[in-house]
This record gives C-alpha cells, sequence and structure tokens, in this order.
C-alpha cells in the first residue's frame, strides 16, 4: 500500500475521533467531517474493493429503499429542485455510518479512543451548561438566553437539553465499554451521570428532552443486564427524590416544566377557535386538549392535511415549509420550516410510503427492548449484550412517535441520529474479513 493511500487512511481516522469536538463547534463543521468521512469511506472501499461488505447487508439495504422513496416523493412534487435540496444528498448519511464502522473494524482501540473523546465532551457541555447556570454566562461568554432556559455552549440555540438526552443511551454505551477496559464502579458511574444530566436538562426548559430522557433512564434499568435489582431500586428512589426536590423547591423549573406544560396542552377554546374574549370571566371560558401546544396542533393539522391530499407518495421533501401557506391547507400557527414531528413530515413530505421504513422500524426496535426485558425479569440469557442495547434505545427516541421531533433532514439533526448506527453496525457486521491496520 502506497504512502498516499495510508495518508488518507490516517486523515480519515482522525476526522473520526474528532468528531465530538466538531459536533460541540455547531452544524457547519459537523456537517462537514460527516460529509468527509463519507467521501473518504467511499474512496477507501473502491481502492481495496470491498464495496460488497458494506453495501450488501441489511442496513444498507434498508436504507437505500428509504432514500429511493425520497428520490421518487420529490421528482413527483410539484418543486423537483427545492424538494431535492433535502432529498438527493441524503445518502451521504448512510456513507457516514458505514465510514465509521469501517474505522472501528479496521483500527484497534478507535473505539476506546472516540469513548474517551465523547465522554469527554459530554462532560464538558454538562460542566459548561452549569456554570452558565450559575454565572449567567458560560466557558464561551454566551449568555444565559432566559430566566427558565440554559443554551450552554450552542449560544442562541436552546438545544443543550436535547443533545444531551439524545446522545445520553450512546453515553452509557461508552460508559459500559470503558468499563471493560478499565473496570471501574459502573452503578456509581452510572447513577451519577443520569442525576447530572437530569438536572441540567431540568435546568434547560428543555421539556421533550426531559420525557426523552426519562424514558430512556426508564428503559434502561428495565433492559441492561449489568443493572440489578437492588442497583435498579436505590438508582430509582435517587432519582424521584432528585426530581422531586427540583420541582418543589425550584419555581422555574416547575414553572416551565410542569405549570406551562399544562396550560399548552389544556388550553382556552377561545386560543383554539378565536372564539369569545373571556379574560373578565374566565369562569365563562372553556379549555381544549392540544397536541403539545397551540404552534404543535396547528403544525400537526397542517400535516395531516396535506397527507390527506396526496398519501402515497407525499408532496416531496422540504415542500412542507412552501405549501402550508397555502390556503387549503393553513391552520391556526400551522406553517413552518417542518412539522416538528417526524411521522407527520414523512406523511406530508414522503406519504405512506415513506412512513412504512420508519414504522416498522419503530416496531422491531419495541419488539427487542420488550424482549430483553422479559428475559431479564425472568433471569435469561438475553440475545443481545448491554452495550447493543444501548443503540437501540438511541434509535427508539430517534424513532419514538409521540415526542416533538426536529426537522428529519436537518443535518445537525441527522448526525445524532446516524452517529449510533456506525456502532451498531459495527457490532453486527463481520469482523473477520479485514485486518486492523
Amino acid at each position: 500500500m502506497n504512502t498516499k493511500y495510508l495518508n488518507l487512511e490516517k486523515i480519515f481516522y482522525v476526522f473520526f475521533l474528532i468528531l465530538p469536538i466538531c459536533f460541540l463547534s455547531g452544524p457547519f463543521l459537523a456537517d462537514l467531517f460527516l460529509s468527509l468521512i463519507g467521501i473518504f469511506f467511499l474512496a477507501i472501499i473502491i481502492n481495496k474493493k470491498i464495496f460488497k461488505k458494506y453495501f450488501i447487508n441489511r442496513y444498507s439495504l434498508i436504507f437505500l429503499i428509504f432514500y429511493f422513496i425520497l428520490i421518487l416523493s420529490s421528482f413527483l412534487s410539484d418543486s423537483v429542485l427545492l424538494s431535492l435540496e433535502s432529498s438527493l444528498f441524503y445518502f451521504r448519511f448512510l456513507f457516514f455510518s458505514l465510514g465509521i464502522s469501517y474505522i472501528l473494524i479496521n483500527y484497534k482501540n478507535s473505539l476506546k479512543y472516540f469513548c474517551i473523546i465523547f465522554l469527554s465532551v459530554y462532560l464538558f457541555i454538562i460542566f459548561d451548561g452549569f456554570f452558565q447556570y450559575y454565572y449567567g454566562y458560560d466557558l464561551f461568554g454566551f449568555e444565559k438566553p432566559l430566566v427558565d432556559r440554559l443554551s450552554g455552549p450552542f449560544d442562541d440555540e436552546l438545544i443543550l437539553g436535547g443533545v444531551l438526552s439524545r446522545f445520553f443511551p450512546f453515553a452509557i454505551f461508552c460508559l459500559f465499554y470503558l468499563d471493560t477496559k478499565y473496570k471501574f464502579n459502573f452503578i456509581l458511574a452510572f447513577t451519577i451521570l443520569t442525576i447530572t444530566v437530569l438536572s441540567i436538562v431540568l435546568h434547560s426548559g428543555e421539556r421533550t428532552a426531559f420525557f426523552l430522557l426519562i424514558i430512556s433512564i426508564i428503559i434502561m434499568l428495565f433492559t441492561l443486564k449489568k443493572i440489578k435489582f437492588l442497583h435498579l431500586s436505590i438508582i430509582l428512589i435517587s432519582v424521584l427524590i432528585f426530581i422531586g426536590s427540583l420541582l418543589t423547591f425550584n419555581t422555574n423549573i416547575k414553572n416551565r416544566i410542569i405549570d406551562k406544560t399544562y396550560n399548552q396542552i389544556y388550553m382556552f377554546d377561545q386560543t383554539l377557535n378565536a372564539g369569545k374574549i373571556c379574560a373578565n370571566d374566565p369562569s365563562e371560558c372553556k379549555r381544549s386538549l392540544t397536541m403539545f401546544s397551540i404552534n404543535h396542533h396547528g403544525h400537526y393539522l397542517t400535516g395531516l392535511k396535506m397527507f390527506y391530499e396526496n398519501p402515497v407518495f407525499g408532496h416531496g421533501t422540504k415542500i412542507f415549509r412552501l405549501k402550508c401557506n397555502y390556503e387549503v391547507f393553513q391552520t391556526y400557527a400551522g406553517c413552518s420550516t417542518h412539522p416538528h414531528n417526524m411521522y407527520i413530515q414523512l406523511a406530508a413530505e414522503t406519504g405512506i410510503a415513506g412512513l412504512i421504513i420508519p414504522v416498522l422500524l419503530f416496531l422491531i426496535i419495541s419488539y427487542q427492548l420488550l424482549k430483553s426485558f422479559f428475559l431479564k425479569i425472568f433471569n435469561k440469557i438475553s440475545f443481545q449484550n448491554d452495550m447493543e442495547l444501548c443503540l437501540i434505545i438511541s434509535f427508539f427516541l430517534t424513532l419514538f412517535p409521540i415526542a416533538p421531533s426536529g426537522n428529519i433532514f436537518n443535518n445537525y439533526t441527522s448526525f445524532i441520529y446516524f452517529l449510533p448506527l456506525g456502532f451498531y453496525i459495527y457490532l453486527n457486521l463481520d469482523k473477520h474479513d479485514d485486518t486492523n491496520v
């Protein structure tokens, strides 16, 4: 192998290791390095003639079917060029995940180094969030955006809680792996990290992030084999006491997480229907349930109207932002760049064809987690180890249908979605076809 080719692989390897730092710096570098890893991976497998190993498997097949549905939907849309902006280069996320699996298979200790770097960045984000909470600004000088919100190192983007909650299962995945190398007290580390992340997510004011974090913690406690029932009891009691204390003694958190959520979900009819103003006599007002808030409710109704008009292939990716302005689709507060729910976005923009694979994947993942739960209860041998389960929980959060979500085609969001997939492919691909570099 020539020196030029070896240098290319070394650059590829370095890009992989600094991915967590790139994500911390913002969406531009994260997407740039994601794309570069995909390009390097493609060049390497073509040079080594190992295309079949990485593309002839169920993961690539499922992705490619989904990708071609996106492309077909774009070509059938009323604005082909606008739609193709989201769908045409979506394949790079597959190359990104496969590139990660290639590095992990072929470079000894790459998983260890990545986990150390990732956890270091993850802990830094937590520390930076606490710093901003106590001092009003973070380590980069970014000021606290609102009295009941935190942004940490993400400046004016209020994604601190979302990043920590969605990456929490992956952080535990790394914790598991490092425990196999360094043999520390995993249960203590898990408990401390859980309570710390819970605290910063609650202080961030991101209610969806808090909801998803609670779900992932509960699933981990009841499926991971390393967490025994004694540990489960201690951790659950600790978490409940901690959450209860914060909600009791911190009025900002209580108002944001409890009171505001209640008032947004259970709103006055006048807000929804522009009916009689009843501020002077609230006793005459009635409340109605909404989906999370009036804005979410409007987005969802708009998305469903678009789905009903074109249920098979939808209106094309990225077209929600265009067609939600049309009078036939308009609802109160119903227009945005996307409907803030992955399934409604896919329904509106890709129809039933685009919904099939995510729905099936969510059902399969839910079945796997239920199976792991019952195997743990009856003390049976699990078909998956704890590291795999952590990654599956990441996918479960990504595909969870009820919670609000970001734009599925957003680069930053896709980075969070597809990073764990590369590690899952690594754990399941045959590792004996290539020798370590």
